[in-house]
């Protein structure tokens, strides 16, 4: 039919229907992602965030994603938000005092990241993966995800002692994944002295940088708190634009965005112990930002990642469970937990997506050719676990007697 003798209404509706317009179809996707997080949640039992990561995946895979009108820089801005705010959420759940307390479980933190990190990397050697990209895979991978732990716990209202364990373990895990890539990258840039000296400021400006905003965003809180009630709309739309700002000001300084919200949460936590209310993920535009965060994590799995990086990646993913489960066990008895428990804390564990993510993306930005070798396995590692690791959360928790839904 030819569009000239059609109606110029008419005519623009058909050619939406040949190439449909990106903002319509990105609007679709959030349409149908949150349909989906409601159906496994209601009718499946299942977390939402696993209908979610479904959405994104089939987006990817499908080639939808190309339409997506988030450039990579926007979709990267979003994806740094959303993590943020779970991570903020996240610190304010750590007891510091507890670590001293019970120094079995810094020692069980230390084993099961340690053991991780050795064990992929042995694994990623062995399947014939260059020994420098394996050794950047095994620091990323002893990272949980925040996002997960995070959403899971709020769905089913977990309470107990594999919850609590489960976020200080999630929290030092995302600051070992954080601090040893930095390291990593200055220790590769060791060849001269003028590259050694550059390389070593370059670390301590990152590390310096992210420890001075966290406390400039956690003295800010503290004192929005004593001001305003953040449990109502006003406080908690303060509370989002200052998170904003941090995160405008991380990316204008050129400073990880993982580690200063996780840090400013428990500064936070530890400086004031008082129970704090606000909504979750401090309203609405947070909600949409977190759902987005998995939706763009599914989207990023393309099927030549896929084929490129399965068998590689399926290894990840096992070797990541077995070494978690390992280390939780060897100081299990002497930090208090029982058969039961110990399971289900290395089991809970093995989430493996936002905060490996965004580090995944930025070696590959930062090392070109061997971020050609590990962006395939890691990111089908990380579409696995988005469908996986939330269930297999869900199920830990239920195991250790802890959910309260």
């Amino acid at each position: 039919m030819n569009g000239a003798f059609l109606p110029p209404l008419l005519a623009d509706a058909l050619a939406w229907t040949e190439v449909p317009d990106p903002v319509i179809l990105f609007a679709l996707t959030l349409v149908f992602a949150g349909l989906a997080g409601e159906f496994v949640f209601r009718w499946l039992r299942l977390p939402r965030i696993t209908g979610y990561a479904l959405v994104g995946i089939l987006m990817g895979t499908s080639g939808l994603a190309e339409d997506n009108p988030l450039d990579s820089s926007a979709q990267r801005i979003v994806t740094d938000i959303a993590l943020g705010i779970l991570l903020f959420e996240l610190g304010n759940r750590v007891r510091l005092g507890w670590l001293w307390a019970n120094p079995w479980l810094l020692a069980t933190s230390l084993a099961e990241a340690g053991l991780t990190a050795l064990a992929v990397q042995a694994g990623l050697v062995w399947l014939g993966v260059p020994p420098q990209a394996a050794v950047a895979a095994g620091l990323i991978a002893m990272s949980t995800s925040p996002a997960v732990v995070m959403q899971v716990t709020a769905e089913i209202r977990s309470q107990g002692q594999v919850t609590e364990r489960l976020y200080v373990l999630t929290a030092l895990n995302a600051i070992y994944a954080v601090l040893a890539m930095q390291f990593l990258s200055g220790w590769w840039a060791l060849d001269t002295p003028q590259e050694s000296t550059r390389a070593l400021l370059t670390t301590l400006y990152l590390i310096s940088g992210s420890v001075l905003m966290a406390a400039l965003l956690a003295w800010a809180v503290h004192r929005l708190t004593r001001a305003l009630d953040l449990s109502e709309e006003p406080g908690a739309a303060i509370l989002f634009g200052l998170l904003l700002l941090v995160f405008a000001m991380l990316h204008l300084f050129g400073l990880p965005a993982v580690l200063a919200p996780l840090l400013a949460g428990i500064l936070l936590k530890n400086a004031d112990p008082r129970p704090r209310l606000w909504p979750r993920h401090f309203g609405t535009a947070g909600g949409v930002l977190v759902l987005l965060l998995f939706v763009l994590g599914g989207a990023s799995l393309r099927w030549q990642d896929f084929f490129a990086g399965g068998l590689a990646a399926l290894g990840v993913v096992l070797v990541r469970l077995a070494a978690k489960l390992i280390g939780v066990a060897l100081f299990a008895r002497p930090s208090g937990l029982g058969l039961r428990q110990c399971l289900a804390l290395g089991v809970a564990l093995s989430p493996f997506s936002a905060v490996a993510l965004a580090l995944a993306l930025d070696f590959r930005v930062s090392h070109p050719d061997l971020g050609a070798h590990l962006a395939p396995i890691l990111l089908t590692a990380m579409a696995v676990m988005e469908l996986v690791g939330p269930i297999a959360t869900q199920w830990s928790l239920r195991l250790a007697g802890e959910e309260r839904r």
